[in-house]
């Protein structure tokens, strides 16, 4: 029965100084500051250690919660168009002339968007921040005969409109994602954000 208090007691010492450790951080201290010069004032102070300020962590934690629940009026959820209206411009049909161009097949669409798909999808969560927000993204690009993205159209919430959702992607797709083909083709694509 000795033994039994005798490890209770050593367990006690250890666990309250383990608590202790964690809780006052020892080694952490700051050095001694040097010793004050004699004078008038030589006496005045205590030579109590400076109290250590522990970080707010109340105060970063309200903040973050604060940031995370950004809220949507009915107005940021509204669907808004930004950008040009997208329209094949008029070509002239030579029978006789060979290879005048194709639109670009389901196939080279699907390639194109699929090269473009991970800088579209970093866009619409950069415009959406921390705000709770559910809706479909209607995307048009006017992809030129070479191959690169001339025009972007965008159809989205308000909320994502007014963060430069539109600005965003037309910098994605600027380059040459698509096939060369010799004539214009209209890509519409939805972009689900969840």
């Amino acid at each position: 029965m000795r033994s039994f208090w005798l490890g209770l007691a050593i367990g006690a010492l250890l666990g309250g100084g383990g608590v202790y450790a964690a809780l006052e951080r020892p080694w952490q201290r700051a050095a001694p500051s040097a010793p004050a010069t004699a004078g008038a004032d030589a006496g005045s102070e205590t030579d109590r250690p400076a109290r250590r300020r522990r970080p707010r962590k109340r105060r970063r934690i309200a903040r973050e919660a604060e940031a995370a629940a950004v809220e949507l009026s009915a107005r940021d959820r509204q669907l808004v168009w930004r950008g040009p209206s997208i329209e094949l411009a008029p070509r002239a049909v030579d029978f006789a002339a060979e290879g005048g161009g194709r639109s670009l097949s389901p196939a080279e669409i699907d390639a194109g968007i699929a090269a473009l798909a991970d800088a579209i999808t970093a866009c619409i969560e950069d415009a959406r921040g921390d705000a709770d927000l559910t809706a479909t993204i209607d995307l048009e690009l006017l992809v030129e005969g070479d191959g690169r993205v001339s025009r972007v159209r965008v159809r989205a919430p308000r909320y994502l409109a007014d963060r430069g959702l539109r600005g965003c992607i037309a910098r994605a797709t600027a380059g040459r994602p698509f096939a060369a083909t010799g004539a214009q083709t209209i890509v519409s694509v939805p972009f689900h954000l969840r």
